[in-house]
């Protein structure tokens, strides 16, 4: 895989910019029970912080590198490639977001996702089909390992099978300016 790791087992990923709202520490508090229910798992997160939030992005990079399964990518310029290579995607933002730029872009790349029920990220999800995505409430990382572990797929998983899925759109009816009319 372009992450680097074994091709033979389940990748579960998050990325955005690092800071305190997005959800990074409940991810990592998902991980136990998620590597618990699915041992086939690893973890991997990827983005830089934003500014001012340096030691926090440090603290999470040095608690990841203690634990089994996960990996701290850090900042990377390679997202849709990295999003391409996850079985499935985590957004576990502890406050609500209105849009969020990075479950787009996985909904592009055909990866399901687990997502904190707040802001606009259900409405993102309403056309979605139920098995590709799952609302969990935020701060809950047993919810959060459980929608993961459900989404998972069994059988066999590799890069080139992730990257022939279909695209997961927002589907756009109207132009902005039709909106703006409105």
């Amino acid at each position: 895989a372009r992450v680097g790791i074994d091709d033979e087992v389940r990748l579960v990923g998050a990325a955005g910019r690092i800071d305190t709202w997005k959800g990074f520490e409940v991810v990592l508090d998902a991980v136990g029970p998620l590597r618990w229910l699915r041992p086939d798992t690893e973890v991997v997160i990827a983005g830089g912080p934003v500014a001012g939030k340096e030691g926090y992005a440090t603290g999470l990079a040095d608690r990841a590198a203690t634990m089994d399964g996960v990996h701290w990518l850090g900042q990377r310029d390679d997202v849709a490639d990295l999003l391409a290579d996850l079985d499935v995607f985590a957004l576990a933002s502890t406050n609500p977001e209105p849009f969020s730029t990075v479950l787009a872009e996985a909904l592009a790349s055909g990866v399901p996702v687990a997502a904190t029920d707040h802001g606009g990220t259900p409405e993102m999800l309403e056309d979605v089909p139920a098995s590709s995505a799952v609302l969990v409430p935020a701060w809950d990382a047993q919810a959060l390992a459980e929608a993961i572990a459900d989404l998972v797929p069994d059988g066999p998983s590799s890069p080139e099978k992730r990257r022939r899925r279909a695209p997961m759109l927002l589907t756009v009816t109207t132009t902005f300016a039709d909106l703006f009319e409105q």
